[in-house]
């Protein structure tokens, strides 16, 4: 019999199990839909990262063995994958996931109990803690009791206590108010105490409420648990010749529990089909009375109504039209392998946003006659500033630029060529081999030509033009795709959409989503997402959409766009503008593998960010480099732009540069005591830092009122008139520079590739960079600037939202 601590030992094995969850990549409904629409592999490993938590929490309360915990936590999503395209309603897949993990764990116990019936565990049991002991109480009725709970109950206590939801994002997910969740919550915890009080288990329900509400550490899947179980998932499918992936006590438990299921299914149609028998006894027997009473003259009886209800029958058939669409893409996606392609591209973006009407770009687009499409593009030009505006403005314009694309599989390329008066040459070469992202671009300034080449990790997001763009389908979470219905159908064409729905969105704004494509290719002829304005103005009306126009059938019946277009608007104006006019088509062209080796010459600075995003490796190149990324996988450690010379918490280095000046001029050194220091290390020939400045400069101003100081210092060597011209030609454009500027004094050390002594103080050996120090003069941090910039809000207790630089 448990005692009344027992409370706090549920709570602490709650706490150990529980807690938030991410949110990336969409719904599980959606994740689950790619899955089983085109098997997409990631999208079943973020199902996993997502659910495994909640799921090995309760094979692990449920079984004392890790190696009996994990087989159940492989065949908890060896089942979800067999039974993932029949699932009723699969935006709740994990409460249905949550109760598959409680039946596998349940039948891998008595498995366990059968495989070692003659074992004897004395050394395990004489090591338990009172602790253990007591909550093996506790731990077999737990995971069974919450399983117990009403739906309606048990839902919202699964996304905020074993999920790691706030009651917010719970209330969103279940569509119904905050107060419905704590009530509900309540309840569940009452019931909860009470079931559990009934087996010997008392705790006080103020106890389980108060640990419950308690913040905690998301405990994630071991990555080999991961891997092995995404592994064994794809190989029972079918997609992975992988032998050996699924253990034989997997995938007995797997079996075992979908045998289970299928008899309790069976079981469900008996009894359904003894209720309909007696019913259809009850029917005859009304039916015989109601002729006898018609018989003998007595007025009939209404019969009972039958509400006959379509909406399952309707998501069934709006879920095949979005299967179906999806599978036409796919096969044209699997014939667009490879290919050359020239595109002009033209992009604007305008903040807040411009003064064009959106009905006036909207007409431009329909009347837009893609044999003649210079006059389209000459007819826009005539809409927005001209370039001079622009670049006053701060705004961003390249009309046009040429880019070469080539595709292969995985591997991208773009080599973007820009040019006018204005803004000079601008050459940029840009290549992903799938895993990594690496570029080179070429500009020039007041002391000649500027190389630079960066790597890091390839991401979804980094801006390029890929098969992507060539063959557009909105598969992102945002798009709404797995919500859309299907609304009319016409030459071949289908249109589907959805309104006022609220989707992956904080604050609840309703979307409303509309896509029209090819029923025969998949082929997207428009695609958009519209949210109104909020209330009394508390957020701005927002529309993205996507037209693709011109489809032209090449090699292998490949289908691309002639004009591909992205534009968003704000408050019924235009917001950015970016069109892809495809010249020339090569597609399933033969592309050399050199294509995507990159090739810079003497005197580029090479920036590796993959290891560490904030903590980039710096390397100059002496002689021409045949490919770039062999010469960063061998530059050493000493390269990182940071050294491990300070830490967070240590007393600050003092900050005594060569020279304090602003626009004006030079002036004495200011009085940092007492504030906090935000010092950016940077260099005026670097255009990245220049930006950086620019970009980042409001943000640090508002940070100003609250007693943060931004300081920028430049690498040692630079006269101050120089540097003093450089910031009054940049003031007059409505980004500035900071107003207190330093000139680094040199390094004392033997070394000399330190950029000056403040540099070699706070370990800074590369840049753009930066250092914070809090009011007791300690440094908080010391890397890269827009994290420095968002350490520095908290400390004041700012609250700051970014807008990114331009490409």
């Amino acid at each position: 019999m448990a005692t009344s601590g027992t409370g706090g030992l549920v709570l602490r094995y709650l706490r150990k199990f529980v807690g938030r969850r991410s949110s990336g990549q969409g719904s599980d409904a959606h994740l689950l839909e790619r899955f089983t629409a085109l098997g997409d592999e990631e999208a079943f490993r973020a199902l996993v990262e997502r659910l495994g938590p909640t799921v090995l929490g309760v094979c692990r309360r449920m079984l004392r063995q890790e190696e009996d915990a994990e087989d159940a936590f492989q065949a908890t999503f060896l089942v979800l994958a067999r039974k993932a395209g029949t699932l009723h309603d699969p935006d709740r897949v994990s409460s249905w996931l949550y109760g598959v993990a409680c039946r596998t764990a349940a039948r891998a116990k008595v498995e366990a109990a059968k495989r070692r019936v003659h074992e004897r565990q004395v050394m395990n049991a004489t090591r338990e803690t009172k602790e253990e002991v007591d909550w093996s109480d506790v731990r077999p009725v737990l995971d069974e009791e919450i399983r117990r709970l009403p739906a309606k109950y048990r839902l919202p206590f699964l996304l905020c206590y074993l999920e790691g939801h706030t009651n917010e994002e719970a209330a969103q997910k279940l569509g119904c108010p905050k107060g419905t969740v704590l009530s509900r919550l309540a309840w569940a915890r009452q019931r909860l105490r009470d079931r559990l009080t009934r087996r010997g288990l008392t705790l006080s329900a103020a106890a389980l409420a108060g640990g419950l509400a308690d913040q905690t550490t998301w405990a994630a899947v071991p990555p080999a648990l991961l891997n092995a179980t995404v592994k064994a998932v794809l190989s029972s499918a079918g997609q992975t010749a992988a032998s050996g992936a699924v253990s034989a006590n997997v995938a007995g438990l797997s079996e075992g529990v979908l045998q289970m299921m299928f008899l309790a299914r069976l079981k469900i149609t008996a009894i359904v089909c003894l209720v309909l028998t007696v019913a259809l006894a009850g029917t005859g027997v009304f039916l015989y009375q109601g002729f006898a009473r018609e018989k003998a003259g007595d007025p009939p009886q209404a019969a009972p109504a039958v509400a006959a209800s379509s909406s399952r029958a309707e998501d069934d058939k709006n879920r095949e039209v979005r299967r179906e669409l999806i599978r036409n893409w796919q096969e044209q996606q699997a014939r667009f392998v490879r290919g050359r392609f020239e595109v002009d591209r033209y992009e604007y973006t305008q903040s807040p946003h411009t003064d064009i009407p959106r009905e006036q770009v909207l007409k431009l687009i329909e009347a837009l006659d893609v044999a003649d499409f210079s006059k389209f593009a000459e007819q826009l030009a005539a809409l927005l500033p001209p370039l001079e505006v622009a670049i006053r403005r701060g705004n961003h314009m390249a009309w046009p630029a040429r880019v070469e694309v080539y595709v292969d599989g995985k591997k991208c390329r773009n080599d973007r060529h820009h040019e006018n008066e204005l803004q000079g040459k601008h050459d940029v070469i840009q290549i992903s081999n799938g895993a990594d992202w690496y570029d080179f671009g070429s500009y020039r300034n007041s002391r000649g030509d500027i190389k630079e080449a960066g790597i890091r990790k390839d991401d979804p997001h980094i801006d390029r033009i890929d098969v992507a763009h060539l063959r557009f389908l909105p598969l992102k979470p945002e798009s709404g795709l797995d919500q859309l219905q299907e609304v009319s159908r016409a030459e071949g064409r289908v249109t589907l959409g959805v309104g006022a729905r609220g989707f992956v969105d904080p604050v609840k704004r309703e979307w409303t989503f509309r896509l029209v494509a090819d029923e025969k290719t998949g082929f997207v002829r428009h695609w958009s997402a519209a949210q109104p304005a909020g209330p009394q103005g508390k957020w701005s009306s927002w529309e993205n959409n996507v037209w693709q126009a011109g489809p032209v059938e090449g090699r292998k019946e490949i289908v691309y766009p002639t004009v591909h277009i992205e534009a968003s608007f704000v408050d019924g104006m235009l917001y950015t503008i970016d069109i892809l006019h495809v010249t020339q088509a090569e597609p399933d062209a033969e592309i050399p593998a050199s294509t995507f080796t990159l090739s810079v010459p003497a005197g580029t600075q090479v920036k590796d960010i993959r290891a560490q995003p904030d903590n980039s490796a710096t390397a100059v190149t002496t002689e021409p480099v045949a490919d770039v990324l062999a010469f960063a996988n061998r530059m050493p450690a000493k390269n990182r732009a940071i050294w491990p010379t300070v830490k967070p918490g240590q007393e600050a280095p003092p900050i005594r540069p060569a020279t304090w000046l602003n626009k004006e001029g030079k002036i004495d050194p200011p009085d940092l005591k007492g504030k906090v220091v935000l010092l950016y290390f940077w260099d005026k020939e670097s255009i990245v830092t220049i930006r950086e400045l620019q970009i980042h400069q409001d943000f640090a101003q508002r940070l100003a009122k609250k007693g943060v100081v931004l300081a920028g210092l430049h690498k040692q060597g630079v006269p101050d008139e120089e540097l003093q011209s450089l910031v009054q030609r940049v003031n007059k454009s409505p980004s500035s520079l900071p107003d207190l500027l330093a000139i680094d004094r040199p390094a004392a050390g033997a070394d000399p590739e330190w950029l000056g002594a403040t540099f070699e103080a706070y370990g800074v050996h590369g840049i753009p960079n930066a250092a914070l120090i809090d009011r007791q003069n300690r440094i908080v941090y010391v890397g890269g600037f827009e994290k420095a910039l968002q350490k520095a809000a908290v400390l004041v207790g700012e609250s700051i939202k970014y807008r990114t630089a331009p490409n």
